[in-house]
């Protein structure tokens, strides 16, 4: 992968890098932790950038990032999805309020608690999010900036692979 494919990818994804910890290791950032699930108030932010995958980064942010770079360009989206990838032309303020209502209603026993994630697309009150495990799935928002009590928000896993269906063709009611 050479270095513009990196930048691009990252812009892709909208990572925010560097980030340095105590030890001294890089990690990429992407909002409030880092994609090795270091949350921010562990991790001191760095003005200069760096590629995610230089020698020096942190050798699971690096696979984190190379498995959404796999995952997130590749993604087909059904019709009734609003496209949030950089080349569609939507702002990356718009995908934050959608993590950081996501990241707010998650309870820790939610299955997508802890897990570092990327906003990829929107339909209404429904998001796709790609995991650094490579997982993607769609999620339900209530949008009551609380912490909400499972099973909400409602999400539904996609099989790797398959176009990522529209939200009304899942069983996202609960």
């Amino acid at each position: 992968m050479t270095d513009d494919d990196v930048a691009r990818l990252a812009a892709e994804i909208a990572l925010t890098y560097p980030g340095a910890t105590g030890d001294g290791g890089l990690h990429a950032l992407n909002r409030d932790r880092t994609l090795c699930g270091l949350t921010d108030d562990s991790v001191e932010r760095q003005d200069e950038t760096f590629s995610p995958l230089a020698p020096s980064a942190c050798p699971a942010c690096a696979e984190a990032f190379t498995t959404l770079a796999e995952v997130v360009p590749g993604l087909e989206l059904a019709d009734s999805w609003k496209d949030m990838r950089p080349r569609s032309g939507y702002h990356n303020q718009l995908k934050a309020q959608f993590a950081t209502e996501l990241d707010a209603e998650l309870a820790l026993d939610h299955p997508l608690a802890g897990a570092a994630y990327v906003v990829v697309a929107n339909a209404e009150d429904d998001v796709v999010v790609a995991r650094t495990d490579g997982r993607v799935a769609v999620v339900r928002l209530t949008w009551s900036r609380e912490t909400e009590v499972l099973p909400k928000p409602v999400v539904a896993f996609v099989e790797p692979g398959r176009e990522v269906a529209a939200a009304s063709d899942l069983a996202l009611d609960a």
